[in-house]
Parts: structure tokens; sequence; C-alpha cells
């Protein structure tokens, strides 16, 4: 037997336990595209009740399956409603006070987003849950955050979301349900925790280990969201990403290595990587980010301007027909190219361009 499961609005849901009162009883969780089935066998007639459940929805009443003659049955479609949205600040995350007295922030399931400014290091100061925790353990009220767990059900993490908070260290997840982080998000966390100067050692420091969960559906990344941030380990960009805005990553560090800019990239903002540490070579998959493709797709001085870049990138490299896109008629670079890339321009087979330049100094 088969069937689909969707919510109320009619996307198709995955993850939804399907539970058939067989004997012995029959399990199955819906595929990402909502569906399920399972073999029954019986003889003659079989009626039995198919419940369905899936975390921060409704369960759906019971339904009533009658077989016969053993052949396939398909239940149609289901459809489970969300739960109402946690409003209280109890039911959306806790603060856990940690030995130090620092705390760890932890959102909740079923919250689907973190509203602007909500834990900015401000916020964190003035939280009236921080200022019982606080006066309940004797220890000191000026609040500081040093670990961040966020739900897999988050959906939108709002402009300046956590803005500040310089002192968090370990894993930081980006759930992949995730579609948008608004600008300024993560700008300045962990700040504390490693040097600039030094991205060969940052993978040994306490800076956070930021990652996009497998399976990512992040769409955007917004202006200056992780700008002035680090990684102790290399940031993997998601497949699923359209939008990198101005200076996204601007001044961000993370260990010795590559940078993939994804196929689906459509736009990259103004300075977008200007200063990073630790990329030491670029290759954008995207075609499309041609000149005409948007207006602009690409941003002036994506990784700095060549007169005082301060990067450890030698090499760029993006697919020959973007290049070709930014040509005069006569076939030599237009002015923009330089204003892009900051490097110098040299020819590389394999159906990229390769744009090589010299890093600059950091002094």
């Amino acid at each position: 037997m088969r069937g689909t499961v969707q919510d109320s609005a009619g996307a198709k849901l995955p993850g939804v336990t399907v539970s058939a009162s067989t004997t012995p009883v029959i399990t199955a969780e819906t595929d990402p595209n909502g569906a399920f089935s399972f073999p029954v066998t019986h003889s003659g007639s079989l009626t039995f009740t198919l419940t369905m459940e899936k975390a921060c929805y409704e369960a759906a009443p019971p339904k009533r399956v009658t077989l016969t003659n053993n052949t396939s049955h398909d239940t149609g479609i289901t459809t489970l409603s969300l739960k109402p949205k946690p409003t209280e600040e109890s039911d959306r995350y806790t603060f856990t006070q940690k030995p130090d007295g620092s705390y760890k922030l932890t959102v909740k399931e079923c919250v689907t987003d973190i509203p602007e400014s909500e834990f900015s290091a401000s916020s964190i100061r003035t939280s009236p849950i921080i200022q019982r925790l606080a006066g309940a353990s004797g220890k000191a009220i000026g609040a500081v955050l040093t670990e961040i767990e966020l739900s897999s059900t988050l959906k939108t993490i709002g402009s300046r979301a956590f803005i500040q908070n310089r002192r968090v260290t370990g894993n930081l997840t980006i759930p992949k349900n995730v579609g948008t982080i608004g600008d300024r998000a993560f700008r300045q966390v962990g700040l504390d925790n490693f040097s600039f100067a030094v991205p060969t050692a940052i993978a040994s420091s306490q800076a956070p280990l930021i990652t996009f969960e497998s399976g990512s559906r992040l769409t955007s990344i917004g202006q200056a969201a992780f700008e002035l941030t680090g990684s102790k380990r290399t940031v993997t960009l998601p497949d699923s990403l359209e939008t990198i805005k101005v200076r996204a990553f601007r001044y961000f560090t993370m260990p010795p290595s590559p940078l993939v800019i994804p196929e689906g990239v459509q736009k990259i903002g103004n300075e977008a990587f200007e200063g990073a540490s630790g990329i030491t070579g670029v290759t954008i998959r995207s075609t499309n980010l041609n000149k005409d493709a948007t207006d602009p797709p690409l941003g002036t001085n994506l990784f700095g301007r060549a007169s005082d870049r301060e990067s450890t990138i030698t090499t760029i490299e993006l697919p020959l027909e973007v290049y070709r896109s930014y040509l005069n008629t006569s076939g030599t670079p237009r002015s923009e190219l330089d204003a892009i890339f900051g490097s110098e321009i040299t020819t590389s087979p394999n159906g990229y361009q390769n744009l090589e330049g010299t890093p600059h100094p950091t002094e």
C-alpha cells in the first residue's frame, strides 16, 4: 500500500512516521516527496488504521483502511497541520549557564525563524531569562554567549541575529532547512578567539567551527553576514546558494584551502570576500554570472583591490563564457575585470579562464 502526506499549504512532507495497526505493527517514513509505501500481506479482507506523526505538526486523525483480495491500495493524500508557532520565550529557546558563567543558547525544535537582533550581544546582556539565571546562580550578570545550537526546523535567520557575540566557540551548524541568512547575522561571531594574521593557526584555536548542514536549502547570504568572523574548518558553500550579498565574507578567516562558488550562484555583491584569510584559490563554477545576466551579476573588488588586497588568493578560475562576456569587441578585457577580481589575467585550459595574481603584503 502507498500514500502521500502534505502540510496545510500543500507542500509534501518528508520524515512523517506512518504506522499501520496490523499484527505486527508496520511502520514507514515518508520520502523527500512525502510518499510512503509498505507491503501488507493478507488473505480475504483486512481492516486497520493508519496513524501519521511528525514533530512540530498536529497528528492527523487516524485513517481507516480496508484491503481486499491482496490488491495494492492507495490511501490518497493526508494533510498534517502545523502546530501553533511557539511564542513564549521558554518554548522557543533556553539559556544554560556554563561553569565559567557564560551561556549556551539552544534554539528549540519547531522554531522556524530567528527575528532581527534576537540574540545580538546587546540583546543577550538585557535578556530577562539571563538576568534571572544570573541572579539565581549568584554569578555576574554581564552575560556572554559562548555556544549556539540551532534547531533543525529553522528556515530564516534574521538580520543581526547573533551580531557581536565575539566569544562564541564550538560547533556552529547552519541547519539544512535555513533558506536565508539576514544582513550581519553572524558578524564578528567568535572574533576574540582567533587571529586574522595567522590563518594557519585557526584550526587549533577556539574559533567556531562553522558548517552548512548536508542537503542545505540556503539560497541567500546577507550583507556582511559573516564579516569579521572565522571558522576553524574550511567553509563549503551549499550547492543551493543563489545570492552572496555585499561584504558577506569580508575579512573572514579559515584554514588555508580553496573556495568553490557553486553553479547556482546568480549574484555576488561588492567586496564579498575582500581581505578574506586562508582562501588559497577560487573556482567559480556558476555560468549565471555573465555581464548581462543581472545588473550587475558581479560586484567590484570581490577579493579586494589589486593594489591593497590582504589576501592569500593566488588564482581565480571562472567559466570561459563568463570571462568572454567581459571582453571588448576587440577581445581585450574590459576594465571591470580588474575591478572585480583585482588580479592579472592569464590563460588556462579546461574551459576556464585563470586569473592569476600575487598576494599583497598585509602591512
